[in-house]
């Protein structure tokens, strides 16, 4: 995030509060944390000023010419995806630039019980 996103963001959380206010005439503490976590879920920040922090979003093998879902080391595998934390746009990396992708970027491993794509959104 550059400084002028930062600034957007804390305009649109006061103005964010304001209106909440003048709607409820009243605020607790947790009325300040869902606005906080509304406005940066509707934040917009750039390709550009994102820091290329990703979370690992699944990798994918091909079965009958479908692309599913497997384990992380699958020696089968043919691309993984990736999400960036900040603009949210996903990013598939074959398997032959897998590993320098996750060397010039942070990513994070999240655990999953489940290898689906809901399990990996949550």
């Amino acid at each position: 995030m550059d400084n002028n996103e930062i600034k957007d963001v804390r305009k649109q959380f006061n103005y964010n509060i304001m209106k909440f206010f003048y709607e409820k005439h009243t605020m607790e503490y947790k009325d300040y944390e869902n606005i906080l976590k509304m406005t940066i879920k509707e934040a917009k920040i750039s390709e550009e000023s994102s820091d290329k922090i990703y979370v690992y979003m699944g990798s994918y093998r091909m079965l009958n010419g479908r692309a599913i879902l497997t384990y992380n080391n699958d020696k089968e595998l043919v691309y993984k995806k990736y999400k960036d934390i900040e603009t949210g746009n996903s990013i598939t990396v074959n398997k032959s630039s897998i590993d320098a992708f996750e060397k010039e970027n942070k990513v994070i491993f999240s655990i999953v019980t489940d290898y689906t794509e809901e399990e990996y959104i949550k």
